[in-house]
């Protein structure tokens, strides 16, 4: 009886922990299972090479995600784990940060139209790979790194899961 008080008592004191960890799980599951469910349906759908060139434009998106997101996933959860109980902070650090995105996504979209005309897969696929840069619109959008910061995962999973299920439809 005692174990489990104390697995309860454990359980309470960690509840937030453990809820996120789920929620976490919960998100990256679908970020394997949705491509493991849609790869074979878009490939009996449009064929290996037109399958080749929605992965360049994947791929290539993939790029400037990294770029727009420019490490704000790690540095702003840890000032924001660190300052939170500030609310000037709070909202200082998110205005500085969503700013910080939306000017490099911007920036990343004028490169990509640099990037189109010199590539001749995306000069003949131009509305994919413009219309795959919502990845990217949609990730430097979502504010994951605020509600990572704050320990509250479990406001995440609808508009993530919501976001992906557009990108891969």
């Amino acid at each position: 009886m005692k174990l489990f008080a104390t697995i309860r008592n454990t359980f309470h004191e960690y509840r937030g922990v453990i809820h996120n960890f789920v929620a976490l799980a919960f998100l990256q599951a679908t970020n394997l299972l949705i491509p493991l469910l849609l790869i074979p349906l878009l490939l009996q759908r449009i064929g290996l090479a037109q399958y080749g060139i929605v992965a360049l434009a994947q791929s290539t998106m993939l790029y400037f995600y990294v770029w727009v997101d420019y490490g704000f996933s790690l540095s702003a959860v840890k000032t924001l784990s660190e300052k939170h109980r500030q609310q000037e902070d709070l909202s200082q650090l998110f205005y500085e940060v969503s700013l910080s995105k939306i000017i490099l996504l911007i920036l990343g979209f004028g490169i990509l139209l640099v990037i189109i005309p010199l590539h001749p897969a995306f000069t003949h696929n131009t509305k994919l790979i413009l219309g795959s840069y919502m990845m990217v619109v949609g990730q430097a959008l979502l504010p994951i790194w605020f509600f990572k910061a704050l320990k509250k995962c479990l406001g995440l999973l609808t508009p993530i899961f919501a976001q992906k299920s557009l990108v891969f439809a």
